[in-house]
């Protein structure tokens, strides 16, 4: 008897170590699935945050979730641009509400805004001055016709600059610009025969053609910088990519009227 109970304590303990063993091994199991699961989870989101598609001048392109903290990233973004270089900039850090109001008034994406601003003047660091010394506050490379204001950066030049009355009410006029050009179908030919919004390389290769010796690769980088800074600094939650259609963020103020320059 005593020899059988010993050998059932044996089978028994034998049987539960088993068992231990293999639940053990599913808990790892499980724990590896959970993790690589995480992780492709979150290699999506920023190739969402940070892509191209994110970038479309379409309102539709991103869905505002949280107005007040887009604002203040950007606001922050604009700040840390300033502590890069010594030479000032045209935006301010109270100026990051503008690019947001802005974008919503006019039904465009806030990232396509200031992205064109980061790379056409580095937030205003380099913005267009012209003959004379003569302030365009213009940080968006905008060009005039005979009709428009503007003015060159020499009495030789070709071109004619976009003049802006100032920094904000530039950052408004842009915004409606941009909405005109390249958003809305009835002003937006390109849109128009696509029928339906252009893509952010469909944006680019218009306003900056390659075969001009324009390095899309280069500005898209700069498109996307800050993009790329909201999510690693914590705003990325602000806002989603490929939400909502172009009407979500536009009002009732929106600008139909055809433009008359490229830019």
């Amino acid at each position: 008897m005593e020899k059988a109970a010993t050998a059932s304590s044996f089978v028994f303990l034998a049987l539960n170590a088993f068992c231990c063993s293999w639940c053990g091994i599913i808990l790892i199991i499980i724990l590896f699935v959970g993790l690589f699961v995480s992780l492709g989870m979150m290699g999506g989101n920023n190739q969402a945050i940070a892509g191209p598609d994110c970038l479309s001048p379409a309102g539709g392109s991103v869905t505002i979730l949280d107005e007040n903290l887009l604002a203040e990233g950007f606001g922050k973004y604009i700040e840390f641009y300033a502590s890069q270089d010594s030479r000032p900039l045209l935006f301010t850090p109270d100026m990051g509400r503008d690019f947001v109001q802005a974008a919503k008034q006019a039904g465009i994406n806030p990232l396509t805004l200031i992205g064109e601003a980061v790379t056409e003047s580095s937030l205003g660091r380099e913005p267009i001055v012209c003959s004379g010394g003569v302030a365009t506050y213009n940080a968006y490379g905008r060009t005039a016709t005979s009709s428009q204001p503007g003015c060159k950066t020499s009495a030789g030049s070709e071109k004619t600059w976009y003049m802006y009355p100032n920094t904000r009410d530039g950052l408004y006029q842009q915004a409606q610009y941009v909405y005109s050009r390249y958003v809305n179908p009835e002003t937006c030919p390109e849109c128009k025969e696509k029928g339906g919004p252009l893509s952010f390389n469909e944006y680019l290769e218009i306003y900056s053609p390659a075969g001009d010796d324009n390095d899309h690769s280069s500005m898209t980088q700069r498109y996307n910088a800050p993009a790329k800074w909201l999510k690693e600094n914590g705003y990325g939650s602000a806002y989603a990519c490929g939400v909502g259609s172009p009407e979500s963020l536009q009002s009732s103020t929106t600008s139909t009227t055809a433009p008359d320059s490229p830019l």
